[in-house]
């Protein structure tokens, strides 16, 4: 039987790579991965320093860590981040989608928010998954192994008011991953998604007010909102051999609130 100590480092030999792992979800995710073994690419866009105290937390914890700069949206600048990672810890084969790519969420009326923006809202979250999936998932292809998950989130089954694009673009996201499913699992790469309710997150403390957070929390019947540790693990558990015969679904982690 392993010991304690081995059991948590369980993902020891696997590289993965977190987008959006400067803060929030994809922060304590990355630093999960760290825990258990993982060498951890720190993909993050604008939070330089974020980013590298995520890596020396991980370091600290006996881990391996590189941070990249890259806009997901960006193809040049994501292969460019990937190769580095690549290069510096070698072939990735676990990958956590989890930036977003918004600045504006357009939460407001549907007549209120300018058709220019919805279709922003919606595109950029779609470039926010297919942008890593096409540079990162035909590379575990060719290697015939991968785990890849997608966060979403249960706007995609229980769409909070006026935030209609950033459902739509969940939406779009969720079929995407079943999608990728369905053509890449053939070839050893699994992809899933979890599909958190509201995290706090410096995302949500800004986004939603502190009423309709009681509200949500009043309603959820584990009885409060899910901070991002609360949805790392389950995100890293999707990833690991742990859930080596899931592929194509998507986890909601909400507390109850959501039930599907």
């Amino acid at each position: 039987m392993p010991t304690a100590d081995q059991t948590a480092r369980d993902l020891a030999g696997t590289v993965a790579f977190v987008t959006g792992a400067s803060r929030g979800i994809g922060a304590a995710t990355a630093r999960l991965l760290g825990r258990r073994g993982a060498a951890v690419g720190v993909n993050y866009y604008r939070s330089s320093a974020s980013a590298k105290a995520v890596a020396e937390d991980i370091e600290n914890s006996g881990g391996t860590a590189v941070t990249v700069q890259a806009d997901v949206t960006s193809e040049e600048e994501l292969k460019r981040a990937v190769d580095m990672v690549e290069e510096v810890l070698g072939p990735i084969n676990m990958g956590i989608f989890n930036a977003h790519a918004l600045d504006n969420p357009a939460r407001a009326p549907f007549t209120k928010v300018p058709q220019w923006l919805i279709e922003e809202v919606v595109m950029r979250q779609v470039r926010a998954l297919l942008v890593p999936a096409r540079i990162i998932i035909p590379r575990m292809a060719e290697r015939g192994c991968g785990s890849v998950v997608v966060v979403t989130s249960t706007q995609v089954l229980h769409p909070a008011e006026h935030m209609l694009a950033l459902a739509m673009g969940k939406g779009a996201v969720d079929v995407g991953v079943k999608s990728l499913a369905l053509e890449y699992s053939p070839r050893g790469v699994r992809v899933n998604a979890v599909a958190p309710g509201p995290v706090l997150t410096d995302a949500i403390a800004t986004l939603l007010s502190d009423e309709y957070k009681q509200a949500r929390a009043d309603v959820t019947p584990l009885g409060r909102l899910a901070e991002a540790p609360d949805i790392a693990g389950p995100i890293v558990a999707l990833a690991s051999d742990a859930c080596g015969f899931v592929t194509g679904a998507t986890l909601q982690v909400n507390g109850g609130i959501v039930m599907a």
